[in-house]
């Protein structure tokens, strides 16, 4: 991202500053007699891209701080923000709405707030300090270098930290740390995974032995049905066999005597018989169709509940009926 435009339209004794960068240029020089404004600049910069802080000194008042800035991105799209000191929707577009600060921070390609001020806006007493740093660090430029980035802190101290952290994680034949415990677990799985491979001579003997297996299944079930088949025979010659002594037995008889001829009345009892049989199967599907008839009349006949709940009225009545026929049956025989 590079800066095209920067306007101070209202921030330290700023009012309407503007500043141009030229894109010609890879490196532009502010420079400026002392109170003229360098650091005023440096600051107004970062709080452009990380946000005004609510308790800043400027000499304007809450509602009128204001920065302005045209930056492009890598691939040569350019932004225009406005940034306004508040506690939520601070970045807003040049039309005056609210921007994402999303949209700003991809343009940052993660460069957070603290990285930018310790690599980016080193003020004076940062680098003395880091300066001071380099001097005393007896040939160690590479640590002083690292020392000074990190605004005076002492490097063993940042040493000392990371060792710490360390050894949080990962102790020499220690059990508990994190990485202690991963590695174990990670060990244990390879042991695992080494005792379930099998060679190819192993995978290869037990197809063998499955397609084994499986022949003698088939043909085992092929003796199963081959005795199914002889059991069933041998359960039909059991049935017959009675059937098979009774006609041995009538055979033998039959070598007997001629049989004597049936009478002329047994031929009439006969055909009695099956007349009155063929009379009686008429008679019952007469009663069968009579039966249906009245099921189904009886089936559209109407219940009087009335009637109903009076029922050992109606028995008493009949009983009374009944013994009054009688009397008058045998009053008319008596005339």
């Amino acid at each position: 991202m590079r800066f095209e435009r920067l306007v101070f339209h209202a921030w330290g004794h700023f009012h309407e500053r503007e500043l141009v960068f030229s894109p010609q240029h890879r490196v532009h020089l502010v420079y400026g007699k002392n109170e003229a404004g360098k650091s005023t600049t440096r600051r107004g910069i970062g709080a452009f891209l990380f946000g005004i802080d609510h308790r800043t000194d400027d000499a304007h008042t809450h509602k009128e701080l204001r920065i302005g800035a045209t930056v492009t991105s890598d691939d040569g799209a350019r932004h225009v923000f406005v940034r306004r000191k508040g506690l939520k929707n601070t970045l807003l577009r040049a039309d005056g709405s609210a921007a994402d600060e999303a949209e700003l921070r991809s343009l940052l390609a993660g460069v957070s707030k603290e990285v930018f001020g310790l690599t980016f806006s080193l003020d004076h007493v940062t680098l003395r300090a880091g300066g001071e740093a380099l001097a005393s660090g007896r040939g160690e430029v590479g640590a002083s270098l690292f020392q000074a980035s990190l605004g005076g802190r002492k490097v063993h101290e940042v040493q000392k930290a990371l060792l710490d952290e360390a050894e949080k994680l990962f102790v020499p034949k220690g059990q508990k740390p994190p990485l202690n415990a991963a590695l174990k677990g990670w060990n244990e799985a390879k042991a695992k995974v080494r005792e379930l491979e099998m060679m190819p001579e192993t995978v290869l003997a037990q197809e063998a032995s499955l397609r084994e297996q499986e022949e003698r299944r088939l043909a085992k079930e092929a003796e199963v049905r081959a005795l199914e088949v002889e059991l069933a025979r041998l359960r039909r010659v059991k049935r017959t066999a009675p059937m098979l002594r009774e006609w041995e037995s009538l055979a033998a008889s039959a070598e007997g005597p001629d049989d004597p001829a049936i009478s002329d009345a047994a031929v009439d009892d006969l055909r009695a018989a099956q007349t009155e049989r063929r009379a009686a199967e008429e008679r019952i599907r007469e009663l069968t169709t009579q039966t249906v008839l009245l099921s189904a009349e009886r089936a559209t006949l109407a219940v009087d509940e009335a009637v109903l709940q009076r029922k050992n009225e109606i028995v008493a009545l009949e009983l009374l009926l009944g013994r009054y026929r009688e009397d008058r049956d045998r009053r008319r025989a008596k005339r």
